[in-house]
């Protein structure tokens, strides 16, 4: 279950607490109780992180002393472990917590693992609080998902009968008006999105995502029609993940009709192409559109989303068919902060197109762009426009063009860079890390490193142990340096980091960058 607690901004109390051994900490804080532990989580970070650990460690917590009248937003997420309660028990435990959360505004219910059955815990969001305005359920079945819907639809049309008669004693327990939806489904049908836009009338935000158990049948498979029906002039955000049927006049639909749309995202769909985003002068509102792994499109659909001059989060990733052309589009983009090109056909003459855009790119990634070099790296930061300037977060993962060249760049002209990625770059050596943590010493109006990922860079030694240490990288929070000779348990390198740093997190295994910065822990902290 995970509990959420404001950070303490303390420096002082954060760097005291940096210097006693962890082990001690934790020892102490592993005898508090959950009330005294969420307490201490709000002291600093440090603090936060030994109680987060802390809390992963209990199986089980009696919450029936806790006052839930006040909460507002209530997130669990539970591993189910067959055997040590069963899905009844469960299912009774979180009705009688949802009782009393009588304010409750947003709930996010999540189930973790691979082996949990929808239609054994759908029922747990099948009666939230009345006041309820934001639910996501993590997984569910579309059976429940309808009773749900139905039983919404059923308050609406009988509350308006008996208002008509001046009647207002319809129980208020289920006057549930819900804004934001969010679910993952065994599947989705036309049915359902039927019932979605009959009985959510006041929905704003949908996320539908086909996580099926099995093979399903193709005529229980979501179709155009059913995209069809939900347009809808209130809807601001949409995601959509696995559809196998939906085709581009089921998406092109939505584009066109929600003229309040600010995030558009679909996400691994075989038949959205080009054609969805052709002649594309409706939604000028959109703000944030995340294309994942949509095989069929290419530089054409870059073009035409180039035209919703609001644009400020992109993400192409899986998109293999992006190319230069499409770059020199993207780069016309003059609010665009995020930007994701993984995996695309791009090249270092693009990267030249985008390095003299006036776009304030925060975050870009650009990883597996297998024909971007060390040249690409040096006229994207050395070029005429603010990239250098503004950049924060850079991944350049899985590039065999890239090596310490590309680093001196960065190290020279981005002074912002707080997060960088070079994992899988086999030319990086110990004279990138070195060049890093010297700079990062010598000028202290630079921002400092927080995150580096070193995975799988095999050209490091042994020895850049030392240029992790203290006093290089005053900065660092977060160091994966799985697959690397520093992770070989004959040796003592990351006890040695651990040691000298015990407030940054090391990661062994391969994670995504600040994998340990919440509440997933591995071996080391």
């Amino acid at each position: 279950m995970e509990v959420i607690a404001k950070k303490g901004g303390g420096h002082g109390e954060s760097e005291l607490m940096e210097r006693l051994p962890q082990s001690i900490l934790l020892e102490i804080l592993g005898k508090l109780d959950v009330e005294l532990l969420c307490s201490a989580a709000t002291v600093c970070r440090p603090f936060r992180l030994l109680a987060a650990q802390a809390l992963s460690s209990i199986t089980t917590l009696d919450l029936s002393n806790v006052f839930f009248g006040y909460f507002r937003l209530l997130m669990l997420e539970m591993s189910h472990h067959h055997g040590v309660e069963s899905v009844n028990d469960c299912e009774k435990n979180i009705a009688q917590m949802l009782e009393k959360c009588l304010q409750l505004e947003v709930l996010r219910i999540k189930f973790l693992g691979h082996d949990v059955n929808p239609d054994d815990i759908g029922t747990i969001g099948l009666f939230p609080p009345n006041k309820i305005k934001a639910l996501l359920l993590q997984p569910t079945s579309e059976r429940h998902t309808k009773l749900l819907l139905e039983r919404i639809g059923a308050f609406r049309d009988s509350f308006g009968s008996t208002a008509k008669l001046g009647i207002s004693f319809f129980p208020e327990q289920v006057d549930i008006r819900l804004q934001s939806l969010s679910l993952v489904l065994d599947r989705i049908t036309d049915g359902l999105l039927f019932s979605i836009k009959q009985n959510l009338h006041l929905l704003t935000e949908l996320c539908l995502e086909d996580r099926p158990t099995e093979e399903p049948f193709l005529h229980h498979d979501l179709t155009n029609s059913g995209l069809q029906s939900l347009g809808c002039q209130k809807l601001v955000s949409i995601r959509f993940a696995g559809f196998s049927r939906v085709t581009d006049a089921g998406y092109a639909s939505l584009l066109h009709s929600c003229k309040k749309l600010k995030r558009f995202e679909v996400v691994n769909t075989a038949f959205l192409s080009d054609l969805a985003f052709y002649d594309l002068n409706a939604p000028y509102s959109l703000v944030d559109v995340k294309l994942v792994s949509c095989s069929k499109l290419t530089s054409e659909a870059a073009r035409s989303l180039a035209s919703c001059r609001s644009l400020e989060m992109l993400n192409l990733s899986g998109c293999k068919s992006i190319a230069d052309s499409g770059l020199c589009s993207i780069s016309k983009l003059c609010q665009l902060s995020t930007l994701d090109l993984g995996g695309a056909d791009i090249t270092d003459s693009g990267l030249s197109v985008l390095g003299d855009s006036s776009s304030p790119i925060a975050s870009l990634c650009l990883r597996n762009c297998k024909r971007v070099t060390d040249k690409g790296i040096g006229t994207l930061l050395r070029g005429h426009g603010i990239v250098s300037k503004s950049l924060l977060t850079l991944d350049l993962g899985y590039l065999p063009g890239i090596s310490d060249r590309s680093i001196y760049t960065i190290a020279e002209v981005c002074r912002g860079i707080e997060d960088l990625c070079v994992r899988y770059c086999y030319s990086i050596t110990d004279s990138s890390i070195s060049v890093l943590g010297s700079i990062q010493e010598s000028r202290n109006e630079r921002r400092l490193l927080r995150r580096l990922d070193l995975f799988h860079c095999n050209g490091l030694s042994i020895n850049v142990v030392q240029l992790l240490c203290r006093p290089y990288f005053r900065g660092l929070r977060w160091l994966g340096i799985g697959s690397t000779n520093l992770s070989n348990r004959s040796n003592d390198s990351c006890m040695k980091i651990s040691l000298d740093r015990p407030w940054v997190n090391v990661c062994l295994y391969g994670c995504e960058i600040g994998c340990k910065d919440g509440w997933q822990y591995h071996e080391f902290v």
